[in-house]
């Protein structure tokens, strides 16, 4: 018993320890994405695609028989009776006669089968029908929505991670040279002037830094809403280092869709209501039971042919199919004018992710030269060619320059983002495993 305990808590400590270097492992935007497509806003939108369902299964169900129970009774204060007239059967005063339906029960099942309704049924199921693809349109809109979103999270989280990390080098690197001029004034070998720009150059550091750090707080927050994961660390951008290149096949933006599913719903709509005026034929049958104190009242059963119409409304059928109509004028309209501003984004796109290639490209030439620069600053510092102030500028243009990268490389995977979503392309096969 003892050696199963100890084993058992073995099991638990193994079990802990996986869960706590789970939650220190970085994220992937794979991984990312993955989480926040099973948020709690692609769920919502995903019960609004079975409430869709829902409904075109309450139109079909309109063609099957409809079956209905009905049981009754009755309690009367006083029973009405009949009264037989003079001379009937003989009798020569009228005679009252009591009718026992003082208590009277009934039961009875009837069933209804839709024969004939002019289209109105087929019109109402594709207008459901219709707003189910909306519903999934929408669904697949919002879905790629999330995942642009947590792409420009995550890459906003990883630069801030990133310059974060780049000034905490900075104040390190700013605050030894601070020590070794705080040295050398004095021996006498630099001005305190000199002391004062590295002090400066510290604090002017130290601020970005401060800013930095607020800036991945505000990044990592938006990442965690979307994600669920507290304090989310995204681990390196995954694209190639001058960038990369990422592609897939396009498609139709659910959008588009979204909107051509309304306009059918709505045009079935206008169908429906045009139907409203038309009569509708379907066939009854049923049958009863009636209880009551001195069996006046049979069993019965009944079959027939019911005719359902409308004789006038004063045109309120006719006015709601010219609102149908006119609402699936306007959603055609709303249609191409999405159609023209997603050619519009498209176009922006792609000419965004291009200048943000060339910035990464530039950056990193600018970040090379400025270590080149910075290294031999050094070397011209230590045997006294250069100033103190040059080689905090050295230091300066060496910190913008791999900050002015990080920045490139994260707007890089932004536009990639934007020109796959514009293209239609599937945001979470896109970046996946990445």
């Amino acid at each position: 018993m003892k050696l199963q305990g100890v084993r058992a808590w073995i099991a638990v400590g193994v079990v802990l320890l996986g869960r706590s270097v789970a939650a220190d492992q970085e994220l992937t935007l794979s991984q990312a994405m993955e989480a926040a497509l099973d948020g709690p806003v692609v769920r919502a939108a995903e019960a609004q695609v079975g409430a869709a369902g829902a409904r075109v299964a309450q139109a079909q169900a309109r063609r099957l028989p409809q079956v209905a129970a009905t049981a009754e009774a009755t309690v009367l204060r006083e029973d009405p009776g009949f009264v037989i007239p003079r001379g009937a059967l003989g009798n020569p005063i009228p005679l009252s006669l009591v009718a026992g339906e003082q208590g009277h029960e009934r039961a009875a099942v009837g069933v209804e089968q839709l024969l004939l309704d002019f289209g109105r049924t087929g019109a109402a199921l594709a207008a459901a029908r219709a707003n189910q693809e909306a519903a999934r349109a929408d669904f697949a809109a919002l879905r790629q929505q999330v995942a642009l979103a947590t792409v420009r999270a995550f890459a906003a989280t990883l630069a801030a991670h990133q310059q974060v990390t780049v000034l905490e080098e900075a104040v390190a690197t700013a605050a030894e040279t601070e020590r070794v001029v705080d040295a050398m004034v004095r021996e006498g070998l630099l001005a305190r002037s000199d002391l004062l720009a590295a002090q400066y150059r510290r604090a002017e550091v130290e601020a970005q830094l401060a800013g930095a750090r607020s800036t991945l707080a505000a990044a990592a927050a938006q990442l965690a809403a979307l994600t669920g994961v507290a304090d989310p660390r995204p681990a390196s951008i995954p694209l190639a280092e001058e960038g990369g290149d990422l592609s897939g096949p396009g498609g139709r933006r659910a959008e588009v869709d979204a909107v051509a599913a309304r306009r059918r719903a709505v045009e079935a709509v206008a169908r429906v209501e045009r139907a409203e005026q038309l009569p509708l034929f379907a066939l009854a049958a049923g049958a009863e039971k009636r209880w009551d104190r001195y069996l006046l009242h049979e069993n019965n059963a009944y079959a027939a042919v019911v005719l359902r119409t409308s004789l006038f409304d004063g045109g309120s059928a006719a006015a709601r199919a010219a609102e149908a109509r006119a609402g699936a004028r306007a959603l055609a309209a709303q249609e191409e004018a999405l159609r023209r501003q997603i050619a519009a984004e498209l176009a922006a796109a792609e000419a965004a992710e291009e200048a943000a290639r060339q910035r990464l490209a530039s950056s990193q030439r600018g970040a090379v030269a400025a270590a080149e620069a910075l290294r031999l600053e050094r070397l011209r510092h230590a045997q006294g060619l250069a100033t103190t102030r040059e080689l905090l500028q050295a230091q300066t243009e060496a910190t913008s320059a791999r900050a002015a990268v990080v920045a490139a490389r994260a707007a890089v995977l932004a536009a990639v983002a934007e020109r796959l979503h514009a293209a239609g392309v599937d945001l979470a096969s896109a970046f996946a495993d990445r």
